[in-house]
């Protein structure tokens, strides 16, 4: 019966006015009693179609407001009384509480707003049970192409809402780790036991210099050519940044770094003005393509740049996000 509870709260919120005592039995209607073959259920059931005919819950106090009180009252004439005993009293002109109406309603208004609450709480799991977060490592993002792909799925799966955050690898991993994040492409190694990482890809690492520099007239070049330059490398908070300096380390070497920074566009103006040589990832080559006054040379024993997409590990099932996972992974033909 409470589905009847929560009806009559509303009802009583919105189309009755309050009596300070009980009517005498003469002025009492007759109150409509139901069929003695029929079920509660059945009985709440009418109730709430004969009620609320156009909304899919009567729990919504926003429904009874909108009602026209006089259609209200004339249909809510014809309903069969399955509480017992009456709540209210109907008269020409408005609906009478009756002391059990009254007792009711105090009672029942606490349970409409704490229902009200949980439909809200409900519809708001609902929601962020169709989303994805995902996070991008700035020195990730444009060597996978990674937007194009994001797009893709959003193309192919409208209903799920999609939230991209900018990182740094390092931030990827922690809000990986404590569950911010759904998915993140970052770049490796992880140490984390709580992190599963799927490889994707990998890139080399390249000594950007002026054409007329002293060791730009060779193929390649080494850790051993390049540690007493100035060089300019990515920012200090980026992943890469770490791996270059344990390469010279393991040659018991230190790099002379005058320059940090993630923008390929400072590089590329700090080399033309003989500020150092730069030392940039595989994907930034394109923007040399219209350049004729500087030369892109490999490092040949710089470990390659290798990306990632991490997933933390031990997450309960996740369609949504297994859904992505496996779109990535057919992308880059790689196993998941």
């Amino acid at each position: 019966s409470l589905p009847i509870i929560l009806s009559l709260g509303s009802i009583v919120t919105s189309s009755i006015s309050h009596a300070s005592m009980a009517p005498s039995v003469a002025r009492i209607p007759q109150l409509i009693s139901p069929p003695s073959n029929a079920g509660p259920a059945e009985h709440a059931q009418h109730i709430i179609n004969s009620l609320f005919p156009n909304t899919s819950s009567p729990f919504v106090p926003r429904s009874t407001k909108r009602e026209n009180s006089g259609s209200f009252q004339s249909r809510l004439t014809k309903v069969p009384a399955v509480i017992s005993p009456p709540m209210f009293l109907r008269n020409k002109k408005r609906l009478i509480p009756t002391p059990f109406g009254e007792l009711m309603y105090n009672q029942a208004v606490h349970l409409i707003e704490e229902f009200q609450k949980a439909l809200e709480t409900l519809e708001k799991a609902k929601r962020e049970a169709a989303s994805l977060k995902i996070g991008l490592a700035a020195n990730v993002f444009s060597a996978l192409k990674i937007e194009s792909l994001i797009a893709q799925f959003q193309e192919q799966n409208p209903a799920i809402s999609i939230k991209i955050s900018n990182e740094t690898d390092y931030i990827c991993e922690t809000k990986i780790e404590n569950g911010e994040l759904d998915a993140a492409f970052s770049m490796g190694p992880f140490t984390s036991p709580d992190i599963v990482s799927y490889y994707l890809t990998c890139e080399s690492i390249y000594a950007l210099l002026p054409k007329a520099y002293p060791i730009g007239n060779k193929n390649t070049l080494n850790i051993s050519d390049l540690y007493s330059e100035a060089l300019i490398t990515s920012d200090i908070q980026n992943k890469g940044y770490a791996v270059l300096l344990k390469d010279f380390q393991k040659k018991g070497l230190t790099p002379h770094i005058v320059f940090h920074s993630d923008e390929p566009l400072s590089h590329l103006e700090l080399v033309r003005k003989n500020i150092g040589i730069s030392l940039f990832p595989e994907h930034w080559l394109p923007m040399l393509n219209s350049i004729d006054d500087v030369r892109a040379l490999p490092v040949c024993d710089l470990h390659k740049r290798e990306l990632f997409m991490i997933l933390k590990k031990g997450v309960s099932e996740n369609h949504i996000r297994d859904k992505f996972v496996h779109f990535i992974c057919r992308a880059f033909e790689t196993f998941c």
